[in-house]
């Protein structure tokens, strides 16, 4: 049988007597034991079960008024923002992004560099999670040849072996498990395509690859060769002549010692 606490300082005796007999009667009560009975609640202290405790505090990280993670989409080798988010304690926000299960956005072409063999790039991630890049280049009207795969943390890239004086179509594409990014450019946009407007392809025109300018630095260079050989014959013949002339002077100075005290002597016999 269940155990009650009673509070008898507020119960008259006959209540106190019934509760403490746990087999007696409700009758037993008089009208007044009955009401004060119910209106005190009988008297029982009633105590919270431990068991009832408030639960237990969410491990979720709380952001609260966190502010954005220190993270640039188009520095190249940048750190991915999850790891710099749980390197603050999760105290800053990262970008939202698309999740693995969706091909990625195409990253943004922002800067081409042309050469005259090659070309340098450079582009911004897209809000979605990336594996890799690929870099894809061909001459205008041409399929695009796939260069390596770059891991994601890539944002700048340089083509070789470019044929010189020639246009090419550069893109940028991500991939993750879902698939890569997108490009759909017919001729008339691939008229369009200009260094402004954000893009994952850009036109470019590598240098032009010409006899006179190999000639006008071969040039250049014999002549930059002739004037340090003839300064080093110049200084070679200068520093000789010194030489030559400090010896002369320290003979000089020997020869006139000598003939002084000569002198001086033949003065003393006179």
């Amino acid at each position: 049988m269940e155990n009650k606490t009673i509070n008898t300082r507020t119960l008259d005796s006959s209540v106190a007597a019934v509760l403490s007999k746990p087999d007696d009667t409700w009758n037993f009560l008089s009208t007044q034991g009955k009401i004060q009975y119910i209106s005190d609640g009988g008297g029982v202290d009633y105590y919270e079960d431990d068991n009832n405790s408030e639960p237990n505090e969410s491990s979720t990280p709380m952001y609260g008024s966190a502010k954005p993670c220190s993270y640039d989409r188009c520095k190249h080798l940048e750190t991915p923002c999850e790891e710099t988010q749980r390197g603050s304690g999760y105290h800053c926000l990262c970008p939202g992004i698309d999740g693995p299960s969706i091909p990625p956005d195409p990253p943004r072409l922002v800067r081409v560099i042309p050469g005259e063999s090659g070309a340098s790039l450079s582009w911004c991630s897209p809000l979605s999670t990336v594996v890799g890049y690929r870099v894809l280049y061909g001459t205008k009207g041409s399929l695009l040849d796939r260069g390596p795969s770059l891991n994601a943390t890539f944002r700048f890239y340089s083509l070789e072996n470019l044929v010189p004086d020639t246009p090419y179509r550069l893109c940028v594409i991500a991939f993750n498990e879902a698939g890569e990014s997108k490009i759909k450019i017919n001729k008339d946009e691939e008229e369009g395509l200009d260094w402004n407007k954000p893009s994952p392809c850009m036109m470019l025109h590598t240098f032009s690859f010409n006899k006179s300018r190999i000639y006008l630095v071969i040039g250049v260079s014999l002549a930059a060769v002739a004037v340090v050989m003839g300064l080093s014959v110049l200084g070679y013949w200068l520093g000789r002549k010194g030489r030559s002339r400090t010896r002369n002077l320290m003979r000089g100075e020997e020869m006139g010692i000598s003939n002084l005290s000569f002198k001086a002597e033949s003065v003393e016999q006179l």
